[in-house]
């Protein structure tokens, strides 16, 4: 698409086509369509950056990360709003926005006064407003990763690792043994797996030591069931060469 009208084709889960009109934008779930994005939109956010230089920017796809001081990391976003709205038409979700007071001794009602004051008290960041569902001073995510006080990345990760032993189970559905397996492999176990890289191992080893439990006695089901299907496909393959 990329700003052209077009249409787009694909088909459910039941192999029905639909037809989609579209006129911008990019297809969900093609492995070119975050770079894409990502190459169009720097261009404006690093303008804004080398005017805010106070405030430490990091993205990584649709996600945009600004550390500072409050005053200066409301006044980057602010603008950062502005432009992407002026030159690609993007819109910034600002009731969205996640603001975390780390290091302070700040409660979440001092925290949400202190933003809202901010807000307030300069014209420039009107379009904030909406700002302040997000507010915390435990910790926030940041790139699926938890960063905080202690007690609040353990909650995260005790969530997904819940998530994921549920997920787990859901896939019983499956018959196919290649196919179960790749989806545990690819999909459930990745998610631990990332959290592990990025997490320290005192947070998060007893979480993932039941996601592995899970994992490990599935496969081993799967695998068994696996082995047993291949067996008999062998043991007719052979028949037929005979």
């Amino acid at each position: 698409m990329q700003g052209n009208a077009s249409t787009m084709r694909f088909s459910d889960h039941q192999g029905v086509p639909h037809h989609l009109p579209c006129s911008k934008g990019g297809q969900q779930g093609d492995g070119l369509e975050t770079f894409h994005f990502a190459v169009t939109v720097h261009p404006s956010i690093g303008r804004v950056c080398e005017r805010q230089l106070d405030c430490k920017v990091a993205g990584i796809y649709d996600d945009i990360f600004a550390i500072a001081r409050l005053s200066k990391a409301l006044s980057c976003v602010a603008e950062m709003k502005k432009i992407l709205k002026t030159d690609l038409d993007m819109d910034l979700n600002v009731p969205n926005f996640n603001v975390f007071f780390p290091g302070t001794s700040f409660s979440l009602d001092t925290a949400r006064s202190a933003l809202e004051r901010a807000v307030r008290a300069d014209p420039a960041l009107a379009d904030l407003a909406a700002i302040g569902a997000g507010v915390s001073t435990d910790g926030m995510r940041v790139a699926g990763v938890p960063v905080g006080v202690d007690s609040w990345v353990k909650t995260f990760v005790a969530k997904k690792a819940r998530l994921v032993i549920t997920y787990v189970a859901k896939l019983d559905v499956v018959s196919d043994g290649l196919l179960h397996n790749q989806l545990l492999h690819f999909c459930q176990n990745a998610r631990m797996a990332f959290l592990g890289r990025n997490t320290p191992t005192h947070l998060l080893s007893e979480f993932t030591a039941q996601v592995d439990d899970t994992i490990v006695e599935v496969r081993w089901c799967a695998g068994m069931a696996l082995e047993v299907g291949m067996w008999i496909g062998l043991h007719i393959f052979a028949n037929l060469i005979t």
